[in-house]
């Protein structure tokens, strides 16, 4: 209707006006409004519905922490939406979301494997690897000197946040830990469970799977036979944090 009006407007003019007098109205006249609408060229801006929560199918909250991109750098904020990648144009394919405490041996035993696993299998397959630090040797919560001293120790080479409350660890029932969630990027849902570590794990297969159903190439060692790094579980059930049973679940 602003586009009608406008050009309505300067039909008058132009009637009843000499040209000259019309060339100059029409020089000044305000210009014209597009009314076309915008592409959104930034779909991952806004986050995906609920419902929310911590179990498989549920859409991951969008939590806010403190913490290391990439493990380096200065503390800053991390959040969820930083791994949200609807359409795929972002690159991220899977995320590998791991909830960890300083005291608890099996979760020492994944922070040694995760690095060498992200750089030779799962990085270039578009995998976003982050750990939460819940918990300090003490049990007490979490804090920056927890996570600095996480990633000195192991030379984490993905985002490291800060967890102390702990937002990302049901608040009710058994859980072992590690705690790790594969979470789809293109919905932020939950996909798979996985709890305890298995020290001699070679691949994620919960993962390779979520990469493979997001187009990622494959990789020639990323074979999906060999064990997971813990118990994974569509129901949310825990296992003893100190067991290292083999990938429970078909992938």
């Amino acid at each position: 209707m602003k586009r009608l009006a406008a050009v309505g407007c300067m039909f008058v003019l132009n009637a009843c006006s000499s040209p000259k007098d019309a060339a100059v109205a029409a020089d000044s006249a305000a210009p014209v409004e597009d009314t076309a609408p915008v592409e959104d060229t930034a779909p991952w801006l806004t986050y995906p519905e609920g419902p929310y929560g911590l179990k498989v199918g549920e859409t991951f909250p969008n939590f806010s922490f403190k913490g290391y991109k990439d493990g380096k750098g200065e503390w800053t904020d991390i959040s969820m939406i930083d791994y949200y990648d609807p359409d795929g144009t972002r690159g991220i394919n899977g995320i590998y979301w791991v909830v960890s405490a300083q005291w608890c041996p099996p979760c020492r035993e994944e922070a040694k494997i995760l690095p060498g696993m992200l750089d030779r299998l799962y990085r270039p397959r578009g995998a976003r690897f982050a750990t939460a630090m819940i918990q300090d040797n003490k049990r007490n919560p979490a804090t920056q000197l927890t996570v600095d001293q996480w990633l000195t120790a192991y030379k984490l080479n993905f985002d490291i946040v800060l967890d102390d409350e702990p937002q990302t660890l049901p608040s009710s029932g058994s859980v072992g830990l590690p705690y790790n969630y594969v979470i789809n990027p293109r919905d932020m849902k939950v996909y798979r469970i996985i709890q305890g570590v298995n020290p001699d794990a070679t691949t994620i297969p919960a993962l390779s799977s979520m990469l493979t159903k997001n187009g990622a190439p494959p990789l020639a060692t990323d074979a999906g036979t060999s064990a997971d790094v813990g118990t994974s579980t569509d129901s949310g059930m825990a296992t003893d944090a100190g067991a290292a049973p083999a990938d429970a679940a078909a992938d």
